[in-house]
């Protein structure tokens, strides 16, 4: 397609024929996609990002109309990134930058006001600052243990010591998805990356001089003093028997009290503690349809569930942490086309059975 740029990096450097690499490319049979369906793909998603642009555009239109702006905290971010064919791998539970470098985007009122310059913050940030930053804005004392650091002052321009002192921000997949010994624990400090690897060879970047992550420093700087510091850190309490071990009872235990009537038959299918699963794929057809109509065909208090966890990420162009655009897309675009064209066609107007998606089948406890 004429305008899109093809992947920025192919699958190249240190990390090429690595376990999780080779089981990544593998278990999607991305070696089998040619060139013309790699830039069709990547059209659509760009696309999608483009069109969700739009539709955050219409939605914060509204909610500025009817004044709802007014005391609102906006955030637009995302669990994940997407490969986009990068590296020669498709989709996300990887390492590497595109995904896991995600939007973090704070918009206050005294930003909208002009009361606020807005800043950009280059220190890495987590997803598990989000909670404890909410809770600053709201004026809430924080629940104890929150791994997570409160941004509430760096927001309104000041420093942040907590911020200053983490040695770096954490993400990890501790399944073997793309292999045995292919669960990993990585953290990314402000200049580097180290990628600790249950049973395969760890991988270490320095994201200034290297950021398309080709070499793998620990092939020359084993001893780099900020390689052994970032190691002692994402290791620091950590086991990847132990985390196996306590996946596996959990795992057990809620079988054991929430017996499934149904089989979950996709990824999005989601078990919640009250018992109910939850289809995300129909989560996305209601605030799609919720966009583009403004009303919702079902019981309230699943769409305060819905409604609330998706529109509650909005964006605003007083960016608070920059990334790269093509990062910019949640799962509401990410519907299977064939439940777009429904949405677009008014095929799906009310609570689908079972048979085909569920917003919520309660399940009793034992």
């Amino acid at each position: 397609p004429e305008g899109v740029p093809p992947p920025r990096v192919g699958r190249t450097g240190d990390s090429a024929q690595h376990p999780m690499t080779v089981g990544a490319i593998k278990g999607f049979r991305t070696e089998e996609i040619d060139e013309a369906e790699t830039m069709k793909a990547r059209a659509g998603y760009f696309a999608a990002v483009d069109f969700f642009d739009e539709m955050l555009g219409d939605f914060l239109a509204l909610l500025d109309r009817d004044g709802l702006l007014d005391n609102t905290v906006i955030v637009y971010t995302s669990d994940h990134g997407e490969l986009a064919g990068e590296h020669g791998i498709w989709w996300k539970n990887t390492w590497h930058e595109a995904a896991t470098h995600v939007p973090f985007i704070v918009s206050l009122p005294e930003h909208r006001r002009g009361e606020r310059e807005a800043k950009e913050v280059k220190t890495p940030i987590s997803l598990a600052d989000l909670f404890p930053t909410l809770c600053g804005l709201a004026g809430l004392d924080q629940p104890a243990g929150l791994d997570g650091v409160d941004l509430t002052s760096v927001l309104k321009g000041d420093s942040c010591e907590a911020l200053r002192a983490r040695i770096g921000v954490i993400t990890e997949s501790t399944s073997p998805r793309w292999g045995a010994g292919t669960e990993f624990r990585m953290i990314r400090s402000k200049t580097h990356k180290y990628i600790a690897f249950r049973n395969c060879e760890d991988l270490a970047f320095d994201l200034v001089n290297d950021p398309d992550e080709q070499h793998n420093l620990l092939k020359t700087e084993a001893d780099n003093a900020d390689l052994v510091l970032l190691r002692e850190a994402v290791l620091d309490g950590f086991d990847f028997g132990d985390v196996e071990e306590l996946r596996k009872r959990q795992t057990a235990d809620l079988k054991t009290r929430f017996p499934g009537r149904v089989e979950m038959r996709t990824p999005n299918q989601i078990w919640l503690g009250t018992g109910q699963l939850v289809d995300m794929e129909y989560a996305r057809f209601v605030c799609f349809r919720f966009l583009m109509e403004g009303t919702l065909k079902m019981p309230t208090e699943i769409q305060f569930n819905l409604v609330g966890f998706y529109l509650s990420m909005a964006v605003s162009l007083s960016a608070f942490c920059a990334t790269r655009v093509m990062m910019m897309v949640t799962a509401m675009v990410a519907m299977r086309p064939t439940m777009r064209k429904a949405c677009w066609e008014g095929e799906l107007v009310a609570e689908p059975s079972v048979a085909a998606v569920s917003p919520a089948l309660p399940i009793a406890p034992k």
